[in-house]
């Protein structure tokens, strides 16, 4: 479309700047480059996940209208005119909707709630953000007990990074290694990433820029007695996606122990007001454990 860089997939139906006035101007109002991913799969779940059930049609309407621009500029010459495209698109899902039988109101996805884990047990949420602008990150996450207080948590830039998954791999090592150097026994593990959960549940070797970190996360899962790993919506995950955003701005890079810090208490509360309660005591107590390995995933 642009006649630029390297012609890949992200970048045909996302990242190319010839599109931002499709996506902006069209029935989305979408900022498509801003979205942090830059792997189409991840860009993908991640619509899929927030948008409405009737703008799902849309969205895919749309991606299958540029496929066929881009093919018409390659092999036709034709040239590329956004509005036109917009109403192009509006036209097809619409011709679609009419010869397709008619389906029942589908129930919307009620909102999901981050929950306490059960007794005993501890739960680290973690989270990565990439800026595509910068190329850099940060990562974020926070541990609860089973009354949902406030344990730990980190908050980490990296000046360089590779993806939005990198980041998402990167803070789930974070948070195995302080489990690990806390000697923390029983962990749930909760991610909104759905690439990240499928990629730890996957015994196949990963050759992406990000395997050495997701092989150091499957060998730290061995480090603890029983390990679950759950896929969670983005809404129930808003602690460690605010410590995450605020590292990959540089604006906070610490490790609490036996603490959380005060910028997240507000949200801590939000996720579980019952039980919210600040420790102002820091103890960075180091320790090791590594009995045997009990490990499920759960979708």
């Amino acid at each position: 479309m642009c006649g630029h860089g390297d012609e890949t997939d992200i970048h045909v139906f996302k990242n190319c700047k010839a599109l931002h006035c499709f996506w902006l101007l069209g029935p989305l109002k979408l900022k498509a480059k801003e979205h942090p991913s830059q792997m189409l799969n991840e860009w993908l779940f991640d619509m899929m996940d927030v948008l409405p059930t009737e703008l799902v049609d849309v969205f895919f309407i749309s991606l299958w209208s540029i496929w066929t621009e881009r093919n018409n500029i390659l092999w036709r010459n034709s040239t590329f005119q956004p509005m036109h495209l917009i109403q192009r698109s509006v036209k097809q899902l619409q011709d679609f909707q009419q010869v397709q039988p008619k389906r029942g109101k589908q129930k919307k996805r009620s909102i999901t709630k981050w929950e306490n884990p059960p007794a005993g047990r501890l739960k680290i949420n973690i989270k990565g953000a990439f800026r595509t602008e910068s190329g850099s990150g940060g990562i974020g996450v926070v541990v609860r007990d089973d009354l949902g207080r406030g344990i730990a948590a980190i908050a980490r830039p990296f000046v360089h990074a590779h993806s939005a998954l990198n980041m998402e791999a990167e803070a789930c090592r974070a948070g195995l290694l302080l489990g690990i150097h806390q000697g923390w026994s029983e962990i749930d593990i909760e991610s909104d990433s759905t690439l990240l959960v499928a990629a730890l549940q996957s015994g196949e070797k990963n050759l992406s820029e990000i395997g050495r970190v997701l092989d150091d996360c499957k060998d730290y899962l061995r480090g603890f007695q029983s390990v679950k790993i759950r896929h969670i919506y983005r809404e129930a995950n808003g602690v460690a996606l605010r410590l995450a955003h605020l590292a990959s701005m540089f604006v906070i890079d610490d490790v609490w122990v036996d603490e959380t810090p005060a910028i997240i208490q507000d949200v801590l509360y939000e996720d579980y007001p019952h039980c919210f309660y600040h420790c102002s005591t820091s103890v960075r107590g180091l320790g090791f454990t590594s009995p045997p390995m009990q490990i499920s995933v759960i979708t």
